[in-house]
């Protein structure tokens, strides 16, 4: 996926970024200062908490960065990242793209097969960064350094503006496997994020078990609560995609149908929303 137009020289970055590489290198140097761990407590969409086995609340650990190094992450992002081409697959953290959009690919297939990549961002090592960075053009000491100012822990943080960006780099050979398996099978892919959606208008149950594979290759684990195979309507990135239309959730219905009892200003984005979606 080499483009040619990639960052190959210390002085094409540092002058993207407005820092000069000791000060990049200095801060890579003292890392763990520049991020702070966050504890919450994952829920369902209603706010319920979720419960592990032994009923206690499951926990979320964020890692955001700051200071400094969350400006450099910013620009990064804007200045590198956003400008990289990624598989048309691809809809999270892409400009122009969003949740609806997700959905409205899938709209009129009858056929589904949902699945959740489980444990997203910790599952993305350093290594499958520098090795996406290399594969776009980028010389080793530029995909080095983007790669320890964009991962820490051994994984991408998740809370750092680089992370779902950083992210789609890491799995383009990914999307770009699976996308040239379905385009054989007849099969719309889409990814938002970790959330992965295939649809046809026939059946291709038995093609699940090689995407499924695929997958597995990458050490990417699949969620076995949120993989299935579906036939007639689905909810797809919290749009319902049925034949001729798209819809949003029954909840957020009730709240439309209900906004006496509901934050007002809460209310009319949720009605925007919902115009959005039943014109897709």
């Amino acid at each position: 996926m080499n483009t040619g137009k990639m960052i190959k020289s210390k002085k094409h970055l540092t002058s993207l970024l407005g820092i000069s590489f000791i000060e990049l290198e200095r801060i890579v140097s003292s890392i763990d200062t520049y991020y702070y761990r966050k504890d919450e407590i994952k829920t369902f969409k209603n706010g319920t908490p979720k419960l592990d086995r032994k009923g206690n609340p499951r926990i979320r650990t964020l890692y955001p960065s700051r200071g400094k190094l969350k400006l450099i992450q910013k620009k990064i992002k804007g200045a590198i990242l956003s400008k990289l081409p990624l598989e048309d697959c691809v809809f999270g953290g892409v400009r122009g793209k969003d949740n609806i959009g997700n959905g409205k690919k899938h709209k009129g297939k009858k056929y589904k097969f949902l699945t959740d990549l489980k444990d997203f961002f910790p599952s993305i090592r350093p290594k499958m960064v520098y090795k996406a960075l290399i594969s776009y053009g980028f010389s080793p000491d530029i995909a080095s350094i983007l790669t320890k100012l964009t991962t820490y822990k051994n994984q991408v943080p998740q809370g750092a503006p680089t992370s779902t960006h950083i992210s789609n780099i890491a799995l383009s050979e990914l999307d770009e496997e699976i996308s040239s398996i379905c385009s054989k099978h007849g099969i719309t892919v889409t990814r938002y994020v970790d959330d992965m959606t295939f649809s046809a208008d026939q059946c291709f149950k038995e093609v699940t078990f090689e995407i499924i594979d695929l997958i597995k290759k990458y050490n990417l684990g699949l969620s076995h609560k949120k993989t299935g195979y579906v036939i007639g309507s689905a909810p797809i990135t919290g749009v319902w995609t049925r034949n001729n239309n798209l819809d949003v959730s029954d909840n957020m219905k009730y709240k439309l149908t209900h906004p006496e009892r509901f934050n007002q200003n809460q209310i009319r984005g949720q009605r925007v929303y919902y115009q959005r979606v039943i014109s897709s």
